[in-house]
């Protein structure tokens, strides 16, 4: 029964199953450590494996689908919004931030992505890589730095890819759910004398979604701004000694709404004119995504062999982008509009607001000049909810690409010694245009000059003309707007080089041992459009160029030793140097697994692990946050962006960990690992506090670290990482797998995981266990995950059942209750062998959240939890596979 188990974390199906039990003993090296030996090794490391089947069972069609197979996973950015990550995704172990779980690609760094999170942390954007190419997602749930050095400080998740794959193999798939996507991927592997090839190839493409496709966030969601389009007015005076120009708009006395606000679709409140911006984004962007991933293998002699593996990702992700804000105007950053403008038609009659008189009833006394307007300032957007936003909407485009070089030499020196060199070559960079950067000098001379109409009529009365000229009509021109409007152009690169050699082998019968030495170095640069560096464009975003280099050097060594044929032991050790950006480190770390008798096994590991402050970090970081304004309560939230400054004396956040579990394996197929484990974590590099924290210690006042523009919207918040606090965290992690032997037909498997997290301490922050934790740097941590499924298998049917629970938690934001959710997922394929020129045809239909549940509400923007759940609903997909 243990075959079987294994086979369907291997995606095989009872046709196959038999054929894979003769196998070949060769030379491995297992996840958790660095020692390549031969035959069985009993692993102490607590590794939980994510095979084929999990991952077809996830109905996964981009990596991220892999993570909600992983209950220890919590935190990772599934639905990054508004900002350069979107698109992007990143494992994320026990809630410990996206830069503290090391990925790796076959035992090696999988490279980092170009853009850090708001935290400043560097990751590894999981989605580069094709889902096609994987073979089994191996999880250390354990701090791991003496094995693999910096970023292992939560654990490592290593990508197996297909290991000498043969033949042909071409896969399309077509999905529907709030949103539609397709996929095609294919796979080509050969043998060859002396070695073998294999290229794994996806094209995926996906429509998107506005916030208004989703009736739980409309009805929920207020999305309200005070920058209307049409906007707010007043009364305009110029100094007729300096020249200078007041207004009233500051005031609800002296300002008022556009007089068409309603009818363009706006809404009225304390005398503005505000704007519903829920279809100004998307929440779902469309993307396309190629990916390729290809590994030759080569041996030199008998004795020596050399590899590489080469891989290629670009995604294009397509936001929208509606009613632009427009916060530079040369009036304390609002729009003059002259008297003389043609679709102004507000007088001055002595009062503290100005009139409006209506064109059409009125246009004789426009006309003759009976009527003369009065000098206006002006706050409102070019483009609004009905011309701006949804389908006219224009488009956000980001362009990431990925690719990485690993290549090495594994040369058996005889007598059980090996030594495996590698070099590793890593690169990620992003261009991000967006449109609708108002270049508001020129914007400003335009309407001086009556060529952009600001007021209402522009779209409710776009065929009015005016009767102060008899000539011009209301509606604007587009070519009118592409003269003051710009695009901004953010660019970005992330280099990552890793040169590594290990040394291993057999001391003795019982005793092996590996040294090795690497060297890293970390490229990175990041250049926001020049417009924003300088405060231009239509919003001052405080941005600046960032660039730098980091360098690491790490000696490390290990040993195994079977003490008894029950009792096996690990010790391993790493230092590493960063010089002057970030300190040095020295890690131990014991392990050992022992065998109470044929069923029941114990193993344990105690060690430390740390996390080098990233280059961001140390440099300084620019991100963004959504924020509620004590100052505009009822307002909804707002996005603002985060300046966080760095710091060359931050020391690298550090763990001690402990690590418990029993394991029983039994004749009748039962498979059970419970693991309890504990990280104490010290010298956390945290944020002065979170956005939404410095923004309600200002309150109603002025504060240095909290930047308005001169609307009086909040524009940036200011906090400087710092090296402060301690946090633990413990839990435990059950794995269950059952497939018993009941002579009927077909075999089952029945299988089930869970983390529950038992505290979460913050020395800063209090208890942040099952929280939201909006107000601090740690992910969500829902305190109870749980997932469970049923695999029947009979030939050349395949059927899947599975449940996954998330228990309720605490979002911190507004102290409110996240419900808890239970979603259900199948999935049926069946093979036709030799249909199609002797190939095997495999068609499959499935159905991800069966019962279409929305995600569990919260009260804010984007109104889910983007870590926890996914705002699709019920999808539905059909695929098939042909192999040849």
């Amino acid at each position: 029964m243990g075959l079987l188990i294994a086979a369907g974390s291997m995606g095989l199906t009872p046709t196959a199953l038999y054929a894979a039990e003769e196998t070949v003993v060769e030379e491995v090296v297992i996840t958790g450590s660095n020692i390549r030996r031969k035959g069985d090794f009993d692993n102490p490391a607590p590794v939980q494996t994510v095979g084929q089947m999990e991952i077809g069972n996830a109905g996964a069609v981009q990596i991220q689908d892999v993570f909600k197979s992983i209950t220890s996973n919590s935190g990772s950015q599934l639905a990054n919004r508004q900002n350069e990550r979107q698109g992007v995704s990143q494992f994320s172990l026990r809630g410990l931030g996206v830069g503290s779980t090391l990925t790796l690609v076959n035992g090696r760094r999988a490279g980092l992505f170009a853009v850090p999170d708001d935290t400043g942390q560097l990751f590894t954007d999981v989605n580069q890589y094709p889902v096609n190419m994987i073979e089994r997602v191996e999880v250390l749930t354990d701090g791991a730095s003496a094995t693999y050095g910096s970023e292992a400080l939560a654990g490592v998740v290593n990508i197996i890819t297909r290991d000498k794959f043969e033949g042909l193999e071409f896969t399309a798939e077509a999905r529907d759910a709030s949103n539609s996507s397709q996929q095609l991927s294919s796979a080509f592997g050969a043998a060859f004398d002396k070695g073998h090839f294999t290229i794994f190839a996806n094209y995926y493409t996906q429509d998107g979604n506005f916030r208004g496709d989703f009736d739980w966030i409309e009805d929920n969601q207020t999305f309200s701004s005070s920058t209307g389009s049409p906007g707010t007015y007043s009364t305009a005076t110029t100094d007729p000694v300096d020249g200078s120009i007041t207004h009233g708009l500051g005031s609800s006395s002296t300002r008022v709404p556009d007089a068409d606000c309603l009818e363009a679709e706006g809404t009225i409140s304390s005398s503005r004119c505000r704007y519903n911006f829920i279809d100004q984004r998307r929440l779902i962007a469309e993307e396309e995504r190629f990916q390729v991933f290809s590994k030759f293998n080569f041996d030199i002699s008998e004795s020596a062999s050399f590899y590489s593996e080469i891989s290629h990702s670009r995604n294009q992700v397509t936001d929208a982008l509606g009613g632009a804000v427009l916060r530079t105007g040369p009036l304390g950053g609002n729009m003059f509009i002259p008297g003389s403008h043609p679709f102004n038609f507000w007088v001055d009659q002595g009062g503290d607001q100005p009139v409006y008189l209506d064109p059409t009833t009125n246009a004789a006394d426009w006309a003759n000049g009976t009527l003369v307007a009065t000098d206006l300032a002006g706050q409102f957007r070019p483009l609004g909810t009905v011309l701006g936003d949804g389908p006219n909407a224009d488009e956000i485009k980001t362009v990431f690409t990925n690719s990485r070089i690993s290549s090495g030499f594994d040369i058996d020196l005889k007598n059980d010694w090996f030594l495996a060199l590698n070099y590793t070559w890593a690169n990620s960079d992003y261009t991000r245009r967006e449109p609708r950067n108002y270049a508001v000098d020129l914007l400003q001379e335009i309407i001086n000059d009556g060529r952009w109409n600001p007021f209402g009529t522009a779209v409710v009365s776009p065929d009015l003309v005016s009767p102060k000229d008899g000539a011009t009509t209301a509606g604007n021109e587009s070519l009118v707007l592409q003269e003051f409007s710009r695009s901004k152009t953010n660019t970005g690169s992330v280099m990552q080089q890793v040169a590594e050699a290990i040394l291993s082998g057999e001391v003795s019968e019982s005793i092996a041992v590996a040294v090795g030495a690497q060297y890293r170095r970390l490229d990175f640069e990041d250049f926001p459009d020049g417009l924003s560096g300088v405060l231009e464009g239509g919003r001052a975003d405080e941005t600046s160029p960032s660039e730098g280099s980091q360098d690491a050097i790490a000696l490390f060594t290990e040993l195994a030793w079977s003490v008894s044929d029950d009792l096996e032991t690990q010790f391993a050790l790493r230092y590493e140097d960063y010089d002057d950006k970030g300190g040095s480190t020295l890690d131990p770390k014991v392990a050992f697994k022992y065998n109470v008798n044929d069923d029941l096994s114990v193993r344990g590991s105690w060690g430390t692990s740390f996390q080098a402050p990233s280059i961001k970090q140390v440099s300084g970081s620019t991100g963004n946050a959504t924020v509620t304004d004590p100052q505009q309560p009822g307002a909804g939230t707002f996005n603002a962006t985060v300046v966080t400054g760095g710091s060359d004396d931050l020391d690298p956040q550090s763990s001690t960990n402990y690590n418990l579990g029993l394991l029983y394996t039994a004749d009748n197929g039962l498979d059970l690992s419970v693991d309890y484990w504990v990280y104490e974590l010290e010298d956390l590099i945290l944020p002065g506090a979170s956005p939404q924290v410095i923004v309600d210690n200002c309150g109603a006042g002025t504060c240095p670290d909290v930047l308005r523009d001169a609307t009086g919207q909040i524009n940036a918040v200011l906090t400087s990482f710092d090296n402060r606090g301690t946090a633990d965290v413990r839990g435990i992690d059950v794995k269950i797998a059952y497939a018993p032997d009941w002579n009927a037909e077909g075999d089952w498997i029945f299988d089930l995981s869970l983390t529950k997290f038992l505290e979460y301490d913050s020395s800063e922050f209090g208890d942040v266990k099952n929280s939201r934790n909006f107000g601090n740097p740690f992910g969500s941590t829902p305190d109870t995950k749980l997932n469970g499924g049923v695999t029947w298998m009979n030939g050349n049917h395949y059927v899947n059942l599975s449940a996954r629970f998330v228990g309720d938690y605490t979002d911190d934001q507004t102290d409110e209750t996240v419900d808890s959710q239970t979603t259900y997922d199948a999935r049926y394929s069946y093979v036709f062998p030799g249909l199609i020129a002797g190939g095997d045809t495999t068609v499959t239909a499935g159905v991800v959240n069966i019962t279409d549940e929305d995600p569990s509400l919260i009260d804010n923007r984007p109104g889910f939890d983007t870590e926890v759940h996914d705002p699709r609903g019920r999808q539905l997909y059909v695929s098939v596979k042909q192999t040849f």
